[in-house]
Formats: C-alpha cells, structure tokens, sequence
C-alpha cells in the first residue's frame, strides 16, 4: 500500500508528464492545444448542486474538450461525433495503489488489466449524433478511450487497429 507522499509524488508526476505531453489535433490526444505553461492544472468546476458538465468532440482519432482535471462529484458527459467513423468514449478510473501507467495498462491483455482499472462510463455516438452520459466522478487518474476499430463506418464494424492505438486516447485527473 502506498503512502501519502508516494500518492503526491505519482501525481505530481502525471500531471507534469500531462502537462509536457500534449497532444495536437492531427496526432490525437485532447487536442486542445490551450497553451498551458505547468504549475497546477485548472480544474473544470461545477456550480453547488450542479454536475460538472464535460462537453467532449470526438473526430478521426482523437477528442477535443478534455480538461485537465475535474471536480469530484456528479458529471454530464456529452460526447458529439462530426466525423465520419462510429467512436465511443469509454471512461476509466486507475485503482489505488496501481502504478503502472495507462500505456502499460493497455498494452495488458484484458483478463490482467481489469482488476486494475474501474470502468465508469461508456457513450457511443455515430457519425453526425451525439450521445449524454451521467457519471458519479471519484478523485484518481482516469483514461478516456475509444475502442472502435479503423473503419467503422455506417453498418460496418471496422478492421484496423482501435482508434486508441491511433491516438484516440486521453487522461484526465478527479480532483476532491
């Protein structure tokens, strides 16, 4: 079991990695490209009594709209799909006291990574629709990810690899 320093020092950690990562619109990743320098990160807030309202895009491969970090409590997560392939935004909290990164948890064959990860949500959105989802957020470290495959147009579920492979992935912290 970790300790309160190690859990601060993990944190620190991703959110610098978060901070000096970035990803662009092309490549994938949040793609928000909103010029952030270091220091804390801002957290997405809610009004009291209000959920916390996460207004995602998703496009060919990757979202737009991820913040950095969240407040704890109640999310409204809407997931719009201008693009042309079907993609979902599947939401998932790392387990305490887990230290491998998201890239090492994906690479994991299934049946090894589950115990690790807690799913939280899964919204689908077609091409041109979009799709709302209601999520009780817990603090920790969360990967969003779509898991459709290259090629899945209209009635037709695609062959390639999973958009999350081509970068159609991004992590996002829970704040309490």
């Amino acid at each position: 079991m970790r300790g309160r320093g190690s859990s601060a020092l993990l944190l620190a950690a991703l959110l610098l990695a978060a901070a000096c990562g970035g990803g662009s619109e092309e490549g994938g990743g949040s793609g928000d490209g909103d010029g952030a320098t270091g220091g804390e990160p801002t957290v997405l807030t809610a009004a009291p009594g209000e959920p916390v309202r996460i207004d995602l895009e998703a496009f060919e491969y990757g979202f737009r709209g991820v913040p950095e970090a969240v407040q704890a409590g109640p999310a409204v997560v809407t997931l719009r799909n201008p693009g042309v392939e079907h993609h979902e935004a599947v939401l998932w909290r790392r387990n305490a006291g887990v230290s491998q990164s998201f890239d090492e948890l994906l690479a994991m064959p299934e049946e090894q990574r589950l115990p690790l990860i807690t799913f939280r949500s899964a919204g689908h959105s077609p091409p041109g629709e979009t799709d709302v989802q209601e999520v009780p957020l817990e603090p920790g470290d969360y990967l969003l990810a779509c898991f459709f495959p290259v090629g899945s147009v209209g009635n037709e579920i695609g062959t390639g690899p999973p958009h999350w492979q081509e970068g159609m992935r991004a992590e996002l912290t829970v704040v309490g």
